[in-house]
Order: structure tokens, then C-alpha cells, then sequence
């Protein structure tokens, strides 16, 4: 499946497109909901580069929806799993697949938004970011 897809730099431009069709950025303000630093600073930052794209601005900041439980409900920090236990939710999907993760996210900023949460941008791009401090 991994072999048949299409490069990231043509799945990138339809991705840009299909927010230019939405006003996403230009009539409408968003962010992007991640359950952790690791999407941004790690994997979209690499494969920018591996793939001579430049990294979109809208990417250096987001909603680290992990931070926002632990600080909203004063929480420990926990993996997505377990913020979806906390919930009494299961995940839904397959865990560690781009959609099944941006379900199980979209899901718990849901619940965190109904209890009164305010989700703003609160984890940024880091240079000097190293998996192995998170």
C-alpha cells in the first residue's frame, strides 16, 4: 500500500488546495490538533526536507491536545490511549495511522471544548527539538 502512494510533494499541493477551497487561512482562522510535538517537529519537519518542501507556517504552531488535557483537567501527560480511557473511550481505528489518530484527537478536543476548554495554540516548532527529551 505504502509502495502505490503517491509522494508527499503532489499529496502536499492537494492538501494546500483543498484548503484554499475551504477559506482555510484566508476567510477562516484554524489550527492543527496534534496529541503531542512529534508530528510537527519530528515528521512533518523531516519530510519537508527529505522532500525539498518548504515547511508551511501554519504548521509552527498548534494545539498540543495532550497539554491541553493534562493543564485543563491537571492531569498527568498521557499517550493518546489513555487520554481516550480517561474519557471511557476506546480507540477507534488503527492506532499510529494518520486518520485513525486524527479521529481519535478530533474526538477528545470534542469532549475537552463540551467541559469548557478553550483550545488555543500551545506547543510551537522547535530547531532544537530531540524525540528523546518528550
Amino acid at each position: 500500500m505504502v509502495d502505490s502512494a503517491e509522494l508527499f510533494p503532489d499529496v502536499w499541493k492537494k492538501v494546500c488546495k483543498w484548503m484554499d477551497s475551504k477559506g482555510l487561512g484566508t476567510y477562516y482562522t484554524f489550527a492543527v490538533a496534534c496529541d503531542g510535538p512529534w508530528d510537527m517537529n519530528l515528521f512533518l519537519n523531516v519530510q519537508c526536507h527529505l522532500s525539498q518542501v518548504p515547511f508551511p507556517n501554519f504548521c509552527r504552531k498548534w494545539v498540543n491536545i495532550c497539554k491541553a488535557m493534562s493543564n485543563f483537567y491537571h492531569l498527568p501527560r498521557m499517550s493518546l490511549k489513555n487520554m481516550l480511557t480517561a474519557h471511557e473511550l476506546t480507540f477507534e481505528g488503527r492506532p499510529h495511522r494518520g486518520i485513525s489518530d486524527a479521529r481519535n484527537i478530533a474526538r477528545i478536543a470534542v469532549i475537552l471544548m463540551e467541559d469548557g476548554c478553550i483550545l488555543d495554540c500551545n506547543d510551537s516548532f522547535d530547531t532544537n527539538f530531540s524525540p528523546n527529551a518528550h
